[in-house]
């Protein structure tokens, strides 16, 4: 008896190679999702302050008395 199949038309000789395409597309997709960052844009101008004058301060000399 003949097989009626035909070996060239056969759809599950790859069903491997394209479950292990799916699984990396939906695995690259879903580590992008994880990894998407978002900001929030506010309408704020930082502008640069500028200070007259820098503040010194004097530290006192501290004397210790070694046994």
């Amino acid at each position: 008896m003949e097989a009626k199949k035909n070996p060239n038309l056969e759809i599950g000789r790859n069903s491997g190679i394209y479950f292990a395409i799916g699984l990396n597309l939906m695995l690259l997709l879903s580590w992008r999702a994880l990894e998407y960052k978002t900001f929030e844009y506010e309408d704020v101008v930082i502008d640069l302050v500028q200070v007259e004058s820098e503040f010194e301060e004097e530290i006192p000399i501290v004397s210790m008395n070694t046994p």
